[in-house]
């Protein structure tokens, strides 16, 4: 009797064991796979999520179709199309840094050359359509177009007037400041003609009165 008592206790103790060993390797599994699990969610809940400076819009570039319109900037563009004016819109925010450095180099051309030059700030994160359709990977993005509203080029990130007007010359517009008479602006050799006389002239004087 006292044989078969312990033979029935080590076969318990033995079930006992087995189910330990059963249990130990279904929970190992679930506790390692776990941090790679959250590790996964992480990183696509941050992929998903656009930056500040990449907003996560369609990154084809068409330059040459006609401009989309953009709220307020969509109708001074169509304005500017019908005045037969060239366009540069400025698509940005109010709060990156490169952003904020164009605004005074923004409110100059417009101040400058008003009724030469349409220009329009965007702010994309109160406009996120505008950053589709204008296909905006990075900010500020600086969109130059034609009097029919075609772009013709495009600029990222800050870019200083002088920059702005020269490439305006690479593309063909010679922009006069507002107030500027556009037949003076425009003939920089008649200026340089009329120097020249006036040198002569006081050359002249000089020896008359020697």
């Amino acid at each position: 009797m006292s044989g078969k008592t312990l033979i029935r206790v080590l076969v318990a103790l033995a079930v006992v064991a087995a189910l330990a060993l059963v249990l130990h390797f279904k929970s190992a599994p679930e506790s390692t796979a776990a941090p790679d699990s959250a590790g996964q969610t992480t990183a696509q809940v941050n992929d998903k999520q656009p930056s500040i400076t990449q907003p996560a819009v369609n990154t084809a570039e068409k330059t040459g179709e006609s401009a989309p319109s953009a709220d307020d900037a969509g109708e001074a563009v169509a304005a500017a199309q019908d005045a037969k004016l060239p366009s540069l819109i400025d698509l940005g925010s109010d709060t990156c840094i490169p952003c904020r450095q164009m605004i005074p180099v923004l409110a100059s051309l417009k101040k400058g050359f008003a009724g030469k030059l349409n220009v329009q700030f965007i702010n994309i994160h109160e406009n996120e359509q505008a950053a589709k359709d204008y296909k905006i990977k990075l900010i500020p993005t600086q969109v130059f177009l034609d009097p029919e509203g075609k772009e013709l080029y495009r600029h990222v990130g800050f870019i200083s007037e002088d920059d702005i007007l020269s490439r305006w010359r690479e593309l063909g517009y010679d922009l006069p400041a507002a107030g500027k008479d556009a037949d003076t602006a425009s003939s920089p050799a008649d200026a340089a003609a009329g120097s020249s006389s006036g040198k002569q002239e006081d050359n002249g004087d000089h020896k008359g009165s020697g």
